[in-house]
């Protein structure tokens, strides 16, 4: 193909003047695009043409220097393609005249502006596309004979076909790196999402990343929230010693800091001669490879800073309008990745705090298994990591051995505590607790695989096991290394009727029953880990004298423990936190008679605090989707709420903080506050017609319950998140399509239910596809996030706004009046405008529909709304449907 480019040279070259053969300059091009379809890079088939061509036109050497495009690789300087062997060319200075596209044609320069060494002529021709200059065809002398017209005529007619050539190149190369870019997001979205860690998430990033952009090397810092740094996490092309010079940086300090504190893209392209950062000049200085640095934040859909992402290089880089986009793009994607990792872990800590103070209320009742549950968890734990379990399944044995016991609830304490040896009716009852305890948790859909170990962890090897009698293969590998290590935990631990045997008794048991009472491999895994040096047996102080047995604890803590394990047996309903806290509040009522009791959750974005009460009881208050609303700084529980501090108010008619909700004043009120990690997250509080209704012993109870409900909370509550993420909008956190017709038939509902009113509304962004046309869709998705946060901002507690479909929105606004909702979405329209006057934003036109009056279904509703949105739209009104 080389050698059919340069014959075709040849042809063009026997032209004369502007009469060349217009067919050979068709065949020259057709045989240059021919080649690169073929796979031929530019470089060789434009080295045989210029061999050519310099032959053609008596010059001593010919050159094209290329320019770069974004779709190619971060080099600083042109591409320079020689012909007639020669590799020191040097490419004269562009004319400056140049930069206007209508000056620029064939210029010859001698020796004092050629740069070219042994070459000081040079005619240079442009070789453009369009407006835009993609190289510079330079034809060389040795001595300063001017090129003749038709030698001119010649190489302007190569240089536009090389023109040509460069810029089909150019898309193929851009089509290329199109296709590869959409792969490696795509892939690497598919790789984040099955990332178990923020770890492994950074792990990932990095790599994929520094393959997509090609720039050099890339790192990712995680944000360290309680140190207030940012931690070096993972890393490609970076030197150990280096990642230990920068491995935690504080905000501001650095590119990646700056990044982070300022929340947008910082480019660096000469570090080390940077006055913005002094300390990394001196890492640049001394680390070459971070001469360049390209550094973006990584941002949460909560608008949380999780980290940064950056990209270095030892050379001068900076990024095009294609990098930056890339870098915003990926960027979002894994901190979309790590938000979602970070609120598992955190679900994941408060889950297992909150299984540990249910296991802690089992082993309490019995002060000889104190802390059985926690050794249990732990031998599981070592024994399923020695037979190489997958650490998924490595964390749910050990969590299946803290909650082993978990039956042991519903078990007389009498029986538990009886220092003698049971009889057949006492065996039975505790025979049971497997079952029960398998029963209890098995509403959750959390702690579902751990049910059947629960469940089959005293069955027995040999099948003379309960409660179903299971043998060999048949019990579950989770249940049989918890049976083992609840028996070698109880072997090793004092008991009522008989003190702990000793080591080597323990072990000589566990020889003796294996293949009996325990799995044979399970007990190989045991002896392994203790030869491994992997397990070590875990022993407590033995209880103190005087205390075998001990009936049960006493005083507030006896209420306490009780409390506990009456709300423990409501673990089933935790995922679904308003059923929750309702049985909640009936435990509590039931244990303080002639109280009212209330839990407050905190809302400190909106600042108010949702009520959770029995329907009905405070009906002057204000209702939204079934929850009472009450202002944040009000009242002694609000007090409590700011400070997070008990309040027993023995008279509340001398405390000026007292707020009536009921229909009748309350004469004292006991409010305890709900802490996670020092921050209130709801209270406690209960009201009684009596003065001094509250002990101080009553204060101590509800202070002692508040630990575990306010674990219990947390974990709902954040198990509630990981469930809205899926009906959340990612471009404006506001509910999806499928999340609004839910919500919409959920609020129908209690309209019916109750009588009370409902409205719904449905917008659309006028003119968005003018706005796309004009500034582009990161533009026109920036106004649709405005949109979204001016539609967000003006809304009530209750209500739910929606992204309808791509420029729709909608609203679902219980208890109010078509007429009232007008007026809100024409104060909305007002806000519109008024954010309009700083930025590009679309005006919107809506519909609104009313319960029953436009519609009894969601669908009459929609249908409703929609058309009187659209009626709008045609006359530029805003349309109300019958209301």
């Amino acid at each position: 193909m080389r050698e059919q480019v340069a014959h075709a040279c040849v042809q063009v070259a026997g032209g004369n003047g502007a009469a060349l053969n217009g067919a050979c300059r068709a065949h020259v091009l057709a045989t240059f695009v021919r080649g690169l379809l073929a796979g031929e890079s530019l470089e060789s088939l434009l080295t045989g043409a210029l061999h050519e061509l310099a032959a053609a036109t008596e010059s001593d050497a010919a050159a094209v220097v290329v320019h770069r495009s974004e779709w190619e690789e971060h080099h600083a300087d042109p591409r320079i393609i020689a012909g007639n062997g020669h590799d020191d060319l040097i490419p004269p200075p562009l004319p400056a005249e140049w930069d206007d596209p209508a000056m620029r044609c064939a210029r010859w320069v001698g020796p004092d502006s050629s740069g070219a060494g042994r070459y000081p002529w040079c005619l240079m021709l442009p070789i453009s596309a369009g407006d835009e200059l993609r190289g510079v065809l330079c034809l060389y002398r040795a001595i300063g004979e001017p090129f003749t017209a038709d030698q001119v005529v010649v190489a302007e007619s190569f240089a536009e076909d090389a023109a040509l050539a460069i810029e089909q190149e150019r898309l193929l190369k851009a089509a290329d790196r199109q296709r590869a870019i959409l792969t490696s997001v795509h892939s690497l979205a598919q790789r984040l999402n099955s990332a178990p860690t923020p770890e492994a998430i950074a792990e990932v990033a990095v790599e994929a990343i520094a393959a997509v952009i090609r720039l050099g090397g890339a790192m990712l810092y995680l944000f360290d929230r309680s140190r207030h740094l940012l931690t070096l996490t993972a890393s490609v092309g970076l030197p150990e010693g280096v990642a230990e010079a920068i491995k935690h940086i504080s905000l501001g300090t650095t590119p990646c800091g700056t990044a982070a504190l300022e929340r947008d893209l910082v480019v660096a392209t000469n570090l080390a001669a940077d006055p913005r950062w002094p300390r990394a000049a001196e890492l640049a200085a001394q680390f070459p490879m971070l001469h360049t640095v390209w550094s973006v934040p990584l941002i949460g859909e909560q608008d949380d800073l999780l980290g940064t992402l950056a990209l270095f290089h030892p050379e001068p880089r900076t990024p095009g309008e294609l990098d930056t986009a890339l870098l915003r793009l990926l960027a979002h994607q894994v901190a979309v990745a790590l938000e979602r990792a970070l609120l598992a872990d955190r679900t994941r800590d408060l889950y297992r705090a909150s299984v540990a103070s249910l296991a802690a209320a089992v082993d309490a009742k019995d002060p000889y298994i104190r802390n059985h549950s926690r050794r249990v968890a732990a031998y599981s734990r070592q024994i399923a990591q020695a037979m190489g379990l997958p650490p998924s399944e490595v964390e749910v044995i050990e969590l299946a051995g803290l909650l082993h016991d978990v039956g042991k609830i519903g078990i007389p304490d009498r029986v538990l505590q009886k220092p003698g040896k049971l009889d057949a009716d006492e065996w039975t009852m505790i025979r049971r607790h497997p079952d029960l305890g398998a029963r209890i948790l098995a509403d959750n859909p959390a702690l579902a695989p751990i049910v059947p170990i629960i469940r089959h962890h005293h069955e027995r090897y040999d099948g003379r096991g309960y409660p179903d009698g299971l043998a060999g293969d048949e019990i579950p590998l989770g249940a049989a290394i918890v049976g083992l290590a609840d028996a070698f935990e109880t072997m090793l631990s004092n008991r009522p009727y008989r003190v702990a045997m000793s080591w080597e008794d323990v072990i000589a048991e566990v020889r003796r029953c294996r293949g009996s009472h325990f799995a044979p491999q399970v007990v190989d895994a045991l002896f392994a880990a203790l030869e491994a040096g992997m397990l070590e047996p875990i022993r407590d102080d033995p209880p103190p004298a005087g205390a075998l047995p001990m009936p049960r604890a006493a005083g507030a803590e006896a209420r306490a423990l009780g409390l506990l394990q009456r709300i423990s047996a409501e673990v089933s309903a935790l995922l679904d936190i308003d059923r929750f806290l309702r049985r909640l509040v009936s435990v509590l009522e039931s244990e303080f008679p002639d109280s009212v009791c209330d839990i407050l959750l905190c809302n400190p974005d909106q600042g108010y605090l949702m009520l959770v009460t029995p329907d009905g009881e405070y009906p002057h208050l204000p209702v939204l989707s079934g929850t009472y609303i009450l202002e944040e700084n009000r009242g002694i529980a609000g007090w409590v709420a700011r400070h997070g501090v008990s309040q027993n108010v023995p008279d509340t008619s001398q405390d000026s903080r007292y707020v009536m909700r009921g229909s009748h004043p309350m004469r004292s009120e006991l409010a305890v506050p709900l802490l996670i990690d020092g921050r209130c997250i709801g209270v406690l509080n209960l009201e009684s017609p009596h003065v001094a209704a509250f002990s101080l012993t009553d204060q101590h109870v509800l202070e002692m319950i508040a630990t575990y409900v306010a674990q219990a909370m947390e974990v709902a509550h954040l198990h509630d998140q990981l469930k809205r993420q899926a009906d959340l909008d990612p471009m404006t956190g506001l509910l999806n399509y499928r999340a609004f017709y839910e919500r919409l038939e959920q609020e129908l509902e209690r309209a019916r239910q109750t009588g009370s009113r409902l409205a719904i509304a449905i917008l659309d962004a006028d003119g968005m596809k003018a706005l796309n046309d004009a500034a582009g869709y990161q533009r026109g998705n920036e106004a649709i996030r405005t949109l979204a946060g001016i539609l967000a901002a003006h809304v009530r507690p209750g209500d739910a706004v929606a992204r309808f479909g791509g420029d729709e929105f909608a609203l679902i606004v219980p208890g109010i009046a078509p007429w009232a909702l007008q007026s809100r979405l024409q104060e909305i329209d007002q806000a519109i405008a008024e954010a309009g006057k700083s930025e590009m934003l679309p005006t919107v036109s809506w519909g609104l529909a009313a319960f029953p009056q436009d519609g009894t279904c969601a669908s009459e509703l929609i249908a409703r709304a929609d058309a009187a949105m659209h009626q709008a739209k045609r006359y530029r009104t805003h349309h109300v449907g019958s209301c």
